[in-house]
């Protein structure tokens, strides 16, 4: 537990940039201080830790020390996807808003 950030997890990249991951319920099987984890591993579950008023995720970047906007990072990989996966995206998104708001 982290105060107000609640559980926490803190990943340093190769590339000098740290992701947070913030109000977690729990951590996943081996993830702790030191853990080596890679790209598509699960280190946590939404929750509602801290000075959390929900569930959810609390995502941060930093570069070089200092917060940065992730919508505007340059990653390097930018793979477009196919007209037909762009609507398969899009029609599961529209359903998922659709359930979201009849709650």
């Amino acid at each position: 537990m982290r105060g107000a950030a609640g559980n926490m997890v803190r990943i340093r990249h190769a590339n000098r940039w740290i992701t947070v991951y913030m109000h977690l319920h729990g951590f996943a099987d081996g993830v702790g201080p030191g853990a080596i984890v890679r790209q598509g591993d699960g280190v946590g579950e939404v929750g509602n830790t801290g000075a959390s008023t929900g569930p959810h995720l609390h995502y941060e970047v930093h570069v070089n020390g200092k917060k940065v906007n992730p919508m505007t990072l340059d990653t390097g990989s930018r793979r477009m996807l196919k007209a037909q996966d762009m609507k398969r995206f899009h029609d599961l998104r529209e359903r998922v808003d659709t359930m979201r708001t009849s709650q």
